[in-house]
């Protein structure tokens, strides 16, 4: 009886070190995000979320008219620039999320950037 209960506990110990470590990760948060108003619930851009160095980061590459299905601008033309960022970059090249670090299932200790728009300034959040 000792030996099969040795057996099991012996087996589970063997299992549980080739569980792969992936049950044990944070959510892939990588690829292509829709930006989606929240009084309209009309799209307003898309963000591609990498990985870079070990860190999460996120930056727009296309925005939508108000229709939410004619593109406006993309990272290719850069028309609409912001006029609060030194160098006024353009929309659809900024970073908008940078250094998420992974902690066991949750990315977190990040930052996440609203761009704003011509009248209202950018604004920088924490973000988990």
């Amino acid at each position: 009886m000792k030996q099969n209960k040795m057996k099991i506990v012996l087996a589970l110990v063997l299992l549980s070190l080739f569980l792969p470590a992936s049950l044990f990760a944070a959510d892939d948060v990588t690829g292509l995000w829709k930006m989606v108003d929240d009084e309209t619930n009309m799209p307003t851009g898309v963000v591609a979320v990498y990985k870079y160095h070990g860190l999460v980061y996120g930056r727009l590459i296309a925005t939508f008219d108000d229709d939410g299905k004619t593109l406006m601008d993309d990272m290719y033309r850069k028309i609409y620039t912001s006029p609060f960022i030194k160098g006024e970059p353009s929309y659809n090249e900024l970073t908008m999320i940078w250094g998420l670090k992974e902690r066991k299932t949750k990315w977190h200790s990040g930052k996440i950037m609203d761009p704003g728009d011509d009248d209202t300034k950018p604004k920088i959040y924490d973000c988990e």
